[in-house]
């Protein structure tokens, strides 16, 4: 099957470029017709050879399996090629291939319907986040936490980008065989439908942090922009040298210069995804009445936290004695009741919780996670007990807040 294939896409290829001998008008006409007729009947004889084989020799189940096999190299493939182009760093590429030899490893289970988990690899994460996790309780090392933090949203995005144009390329792929009717339409339907699955998805999380890290994601783009930039004048540089339109020498230090700055642009850089104390308190209901120095004098107390998609802030039970402010983001807050997990709000922009921790030095009573990458404010008991103090409104209105919250916990 894998030869006959081969041979049909070379075939529908050669057809394909056959127009292009009669268009300066000096290959006749009648020649290029007989060669495209050739084209036809070839294609037809494999076409013909291949629906053979599927009925003799291939259950629906298998040809599935063959299909879903070609779009998952089709898939590695392009993160190659985004690789070799400078669009990925090499962590995101090893993740997503990966990925992908699992994948092709699943194939040999009863349903592989879905990204299998490479569990050495989520221990690996899960190691990260807690060695972040602890390194976030000291505060002079606030710089590098967050530098780790923004590296971590930044791998992440990178992996759902690449993940997002595998999926494109392989959908590209799924319709190229669909014309050339060398699978069954059952078969495409069913991988063309995984894999629309699987892009949505990409989709959904590349629009949220459009949505929730639009600098973030700007930057990403202006960094993808200018890497297609400088390749267009890496190809351009060395089709010149091949032409001899400039010396080889010259070429040489051309392609270095541009080799340089591409490498410069691997990836995707963790651009600040901190908002600011100043701004995370001004985008805060209960502070927006403050002046701009009031606001400063707060803002010196306020420390900033940046949180991965779907990391704890914090967790229902423990000790807490601060308060947190959302700059940029939505996180979900979850209580569990006899064993059972409930969602019972979302907190985006401007929100803020755990004033009962603050006021009261109580347990946490509820978990708060990240649902996208956040950017909040801590301040901490001690820090908020003296500015209630110097500002005695805005202690009235945690405190009211506290006691409504109180009230319909």
């Amino acid at each position: 099957v894998a030869v006959l294939e081969a041979r049909l896409a070379a075939a529908a290829r050669a057809r394909d470029r056959i127009p292009e001998l009669s268009s300066h008008g000096f290959f006749s006409g009648a020649v290029g017709g007989r060669l495209a007729q050739d084209s036809e009947r070839e294609i037809a004889g494999i076409q013909a050879k291949l629906d053979a084989l599927r009925r003799a020799e291939m259950d629906p189940g298998t040809e599935r399996r063959l299909l879903l096999m070609f779009a998952l190299s089709e898939e590695k493939a392009m993160y190659h090629d985004l690789f070799s182009r400078g669009h990925l760093s090499e962590p995101a590429l090893y993740e997503l291939i990966l990925s992908v030899d699992l994948q092709l490893d699943a194939l040999r289970r009863p349903r592989p319907d879905a990204r299998p988990l490479d569990y050495h690899h989520l221990r690996r994460r899960e190691l990260s986040r807690r060695a972040v996790r602890l390194l976030d309780q000291i505060p002079w090392l606030d710089p590098l936490t967050r530098r780790l933090h923004q590296a971590r949203i930044a791998h992440d995005y990178e992996v759902a980008w690449g993940r997002g144009m595998g999926d494109a390329r392989v959908m590209e792929e799924l319709a190229a065989y669909a014309s050339l009717r060398s699978f069954s339409g059952e078969a495409l339907g069913e991988v063309r439908a995984l894999y629309e699955k699987w892009r949505d998805a990409s989709t959904m999380r590349l629009d949220g942090d459009a949505r929730e890290i639009p600098e973030f994601v700007i930057a990403a783009q202006e960094r993808l922009g200018k890497r297609l930039a400088l390749l267009a004048k890496l190809e351009t540089v060395r089709e010149q040298a091949t032409h001899g339109a400039i010396p080889h020498g010259v070429a040489e230090i051309l392609e270095e210069e541009l080799l340089l700055s591409l490498r410069s642009l691997r990836g995707i850089e963790p651009a600040s995804l901190a908002v600011g104390p100043v701004e995370s308190l001004r985008r805060t209901p209960l502070f927006s009445g403050l002046s701009p120095g009031e606001l400063t004098a707060l803002a010196n107390h306020v420390r900033e936290r940046l949180f991965a998609e779907k990391e704890i802030i914090v967790r229902q039970g423990d000790q807490g004695s601060s308060m947190f402010l959302i700059a940029r983001g939505v996180a979900r807050v979850s209580r569990e009741i006899n064993g059972v997990r409930k969602d019972v709000a979302t907190l985006m922009t401007g929100d803020f919780f755990g004033e009962m921790a603050l006021l009261h030095a109580e347990p946490r009573s509820a978990t708060v996670w990240a649902v996208t990458p956040c950017s909040v404010g801590e301040l901490l008991r001690e820090d908020a007990l003296k500015i209630f103090e110097t500002h005695p409104d805005i202690g009235r209105a945690v405190r009211l807040a506290d006691a409504e919250r109180r009230r319909s916990a």
